[in-house]
């Protein structure tokens, strides 16, 4: 059990810093991302429905999985030693 004692605190500690990092970004980066967002979904508007699937479910699915194949190929890479 203390390999994957050992993956979990490690996987914590990337999660919280990445959402350490993300969250200074969004703070001082808000203006910017506001301007981006209207141009990327901005055309949803017209389709409430279809813009809560996407914001809600699709694009957070979509962006956990890629996020989780990137951490699990980093903690599962073999030493060259």
């Amino acid at each position: 059990y203390s390999v994957y004692f050992i993956q979990f605190i490690i996987w914590n500690t990337i999660v919280l810093c990445t959402k350490s990092i993300l969250y200074l970004l969004q703070d001082q980066l808000s203006n910017i991302i506001i301007v981006v967002c209207k141009l990327l979904v901005g055309w949803l508007v017209l389709y409430p429905k279809l813009e809560l699937v996407l914001v809600m479910f699709i694009v957070p699915l979509v962006l956990n999985a890629v996020a989780f194949w990137i951490q699990d190929n980093y903690l599962m890479k073999k030493s060259e030693h």
